[in-house]
């Protein structure tokens, strides 16, 4: 009986140590994770506006979108 706690205990401190190690990871790379979400968000929104159809009329004084909103 022994030996099957040690087991488990072994079991255990590697589960626990490779999910330390994956947070430790994805927090030191958390800007990174960041910064493509924004550039991967800011194309799709950025696409869907240029593929807009607006039947607007033709104003005088018209103004142009910025290229990058953010």
């Amino acid at each position: 009986m022994q030996k099957v706690f040690n087991i488990l205990s072994v079991i255990s401190f590697g589960v626990v140590t490779i999910g330390t190690a994956a947070g430790l990871y994805v927090y030191t790379n958390r800007e990174a994770y960041i910064d493509n979400v924004k550039d991967e968000l800011n194309s799709i929104i950025m696409d869907r506006v240029q593929n807009m159809d607006l039947d607007l009329p033709a104003p005088t004084n018209a103004v142009s979108l910025p290229v990058q909103p953010f």
